[in-house]
C-alpha cells in the first residue's frame, strides 16, 4: 500500500511538470518520515522509506513512459510536398 501511495504521489507531482514541485515533494516524503521516526516510540524500519522513495520514482518514470506512448500513438499530420 505504501508503494502504491508513493507511486500516486510521484505521478501527481510529475504531472505538475515543475522540477521544484518534484524535488519539494521528494523532500517532504523524507522529512515526514524523519518526523515520524523522531516521535515514534518503537523501532523504525528504514526499508519503508526505501519503498516510498522507489514508489515515488516509479510514479515519475511511469508518467514519462505514458507520455512517450501517447506521443507515439498520436497521429502525425500529413506533410504536403510540392
Amino acid at each position: 500500500m505504501l508503494f502504491l501511495t508513493a507511486t500516486g504521489i510521484g505521478f501527481a507531482a510529475g504531472m505538475m511538470r515543475s522540477a521544484f514541485c518534484i524535488a519539494l515533494t521528494a523532500a517532504l516524503i523524507v522529512m515526514t518520515f524523519a518526523l515520524a521516526s523522531f516521535v515514534s516510540v518503537g523501532p523504525v524500519h528504514y526499508l519503508r522509506l526505501l519503498y516510498a522513495i522507489l514508489g515515488y520514482n516509479f510514479g515519475i518514470v511511469m508518467l514519462i513512459a505514458s507520455y512517450a506512448v501517447f506521443a507515439r500513438l498520436r497521429p502525425t499530420k500529413p506533410s504536403h510536398s510540392a
